[in-house]
């Protein structure tokens, strides 16, 4: 892991220090790496953007985000290329399937982007209905609004299987064995100086956010058809503040007319 910035080497050196980073820091004051990644902005800065590389060095993914506020945590990006997440599980059961919900991380900061792994494993001989054109009851997933967060936009619902019920000579899109969905979370802003006294806080002490939403579904099998289900859901993060705390204005770069 490394990181790139077009702050002076005094400016990420204090920080590393102040933070207890350990992992290699990049100062290109003069841009001149950002401009070859094509990441440079008008004044030098460079956009938001992480990479993803295999362990030959090779970009297995990049995420590009529209401001340095809201951006997706380490984990997550790491999740949505097949990774395993890195928070506390969750499990949950119904007749037909059984469902682990786990975040890609237990603690979260301001702005933020987490995801919510669902895995489910579906009892034998069944089948739920994935997201498409037909009579039955899709899978679905939606979050009640909470004042933490920002947005939960739409869910990623792996690739379906096509399955041909014969009886009635249709073929519907399905979901068997073992899948994964994932839901992201977008953690608000919140004003400037909230909570500095917790940014090295143990996360006992860190404001709890209790999400909570519900999963609808139908699940057949060859010979017979479930009534449709609602169910549940509830998530526990906790939230730390974001690091607010500027360079000494010693080091910093004249503001940009």
């Amino acid at each position: 892991m490394a990181a790139i910035s077009y702050d002076a080497p005094a400016i990420l050196r204090e920080f590393a220090a102040r933070r207890g980073i350990t992992f290699p820091l990049l100062a290109d004051p003069s841009s001149a790496v950002i401009a070859r990644f094509g990441l440079r902005q008008e004044h030098g800065q460079a956009y938001a953007t992480t990479f993803v590389t295999d362990a030959a060095g090779l970009i297995r993914g990049k995420e590009q985000e529209d401001s340095i506020v809201y951006r997706r945590t380490g984990a997550s990006l790491l999740l949505g290329v097949g990774a395993d997440p890195a928070g506390s599980a969750s499990s949950l059961t119904s007749p037909y399937f059984a469902l682990r919900v786990t975040p890609s991380n237990d603690v979260v900061g301001p702005g933020q982007r987490t995801t919510l792994a669902l895995d489910f494993e579906m009892g034998p001989g069944l089948h739920a209905y994935a997201p498409g054109a037909h009579a039955y009851r899709p899978l679905s997933v939606a979050f009640d609004a909470h004042p933490r967060v920002q947005a939960f936009p739409p869910p990623r619902f792996p690739e379906p299987t096509p399955y041909l019920f014969r009886p009635l000579n249709e073929t519907v899109p399905v979901y068997a064995g073992r899948f994964r969905v994932l839901q992201d979370v977008v953690m608000n802003d919140v004003p400037v100086g909230w909570s500095q006294e917790l940014l090295d806080a143990t996360a006992d002490r860190l404001e709890p956010v209790a999400l909570t939403g519900s999963l609808a579904y139908q699940v057949c099998s060859d010979t017979t058809c479930y009534p449709p289900v609602t169910m549940r859901l509830a998530v526990s993060l906790k939230l730390r503040p974001k690091d607010e705390i500027r360079a000494r204005p010693e080091l910093r770069r004249p503001e940009a007319p």
